[in-house]
């Protein structure tokens, strides 16, 4: 009888054994659901709902149209992906889990970064605004922005320190890190004033270029490698103009859309602006191959551009910082781009689309009336 008493005493010391590992178990699962870290120039906070990642903050002193102060603002940029099941906002959860604060020469004044962002810069930072306040949907990664629009005085390179926390005013801190604006410069509302005419420096444009062909870079660059060969394949000089209706004329004397029919690449139809000394041209491309096109490398391979009052060449640039350069086969799309130099026109100058033909003797001319706005 007290054989089996001690073999009982003995097997339920085996089974209680056994359950307490799991419980131990759990409870270090549960400490590794959040975490906070920083690299060279970000720091990073995630848990079971989303990670968050700052990248980036810029101090602007902001302008109106005539201007006059229009107060200063700081913009954090940020990439944000949203692990759990429901729509989070990307502000919503940087406000859960960091305090920004400006540093200053005696001091540290607390901001409070929100979205939309009052006056945006760019299309570009418009959009990673709206991108703050919007919802992300489970298991997607957005970039974002989000700003104060009431920092104490700007310096000129402008100290931001960010510190992460499980929950802000609730739990201690796990992660700082201190970041540097670029240069402090004067900015307006870009839905104030003509593109050209904005303080904001080319060198934000070319970062907000950057920035929006990003996630478009790897597709670019297997269009340009494979756009030579193809267009070598696409019958090199057969560019048409004509009254047969399987060809298609360059007029562009109206806002009417006319183009030109590239053989076995597709239909390219130009308009044409002049706006404050520059010639702004719009390509709407037609791709009807099975190929991607480069459209600023079809125009550069098939036509030299120039107006009516000289033969000097024109260069463009792209002109939409958040539009793709390249159109995906069997489909429609555009591209602005604007001319690099400043052009003198008159009411009545032309652009001149001349066919660069490298086979044939066939080169033909083709004029559109420049657009005033």
């Amino acid at each position: 009888m007290k054989h089996k008493l001690l073999k009982s005493v003995i097997i339920s010391v085996a089974f209680l054994g056994t359950t307490a590992a799991p419980t131990t178990s759990c409870q270090v699962n549960a400490a590794r659901t959040y975490r906070a870290y920083t690299g060279s120039k970000s720091i990073t906070y995630r848990d079971r709902n989303g990670k968050m990642t700052i990248t980036s903050v810029e101090a602007l002193h902001m302008k109106n149209s005539d201007y006059s102060s229009a107060g200063s603002q700081i913009i954090a940029y940020g990439k944000f992906t949203n692990t759990s099941h429901k729509g989070i906002s990307p502000e919503d959860f940087a406000n859960d889990h960091f305090i920004f604060y400006q540093v200053k020469s005696n001091k540290w004044h607390e901001l409070t970064l929100n979205s939309p962002i009052i006056m945006p810069p760019t299309k570009h930072i418009d959009h990673l605004s709206s991108n703050g306040e919007d919802k992300t949907r489970p298991h997607k990664t957005v970039k974002f922005a989000i700003s104060d629009n009431n920092p104490i005085s700007l310096s000129d390179h402008q100290k931001v320190t960010i510190r992460a926390y499980k929950e802000v005013g609730v739990t201690r801190r796990l992660a700082s890190k201190t970041l540097t604006s670029p240069e402090t410069q004067n900015a307006m509302d870009y839905t104030d004033v003509p593109y050209n005419k904005n303080p904001y420096t080319s060198a934000s444009q070319r970062k907000a270029i950057r920035e929006a062909y990003k996630s478009h870079q790897k597709a670019l660059r297997t269009a340009k490698i494979k756009n030579e060969e193809f267009y070598q394949k696409a019958n090199k000089y057969d560019v048409f103009w004509g009254d047969n209706p399987s060809e298609a004329i360059i007029h562009g004397i109206t806002w009417n859309r006319g183009g030109a029919y590239i053989k076995n690449v597709g239909n390219i139809s130009p308009l044409v602006a002049y706006i404050d000394n520059h010639i702004q041209l719009t390509l709407y491309f037609d791709n009807t191959s099975n190929n991607t096109v480069v459209l600023d490398a079809l125009l550069n391979k098939y036509f030299d551009v120039s107006t009516s009052a000289s033969s000097e060449k024109i260069n463009f640039q792209i002109r939409d910082i958040a539009k793709r350069n390249f159109s995906k086969p069997h489909k429609n799309t555009a591209l602005t781009l604007v001319s690099t130099n400043k052009i003198n026109v008159t009411q009545g100058t032309k652009l001149v689309f001349t066919v660069k033909n490298e086979f044939s003797t066939n080169e033909r001319t083709s004029q559109i009336n420049i657009i005033y706005r």
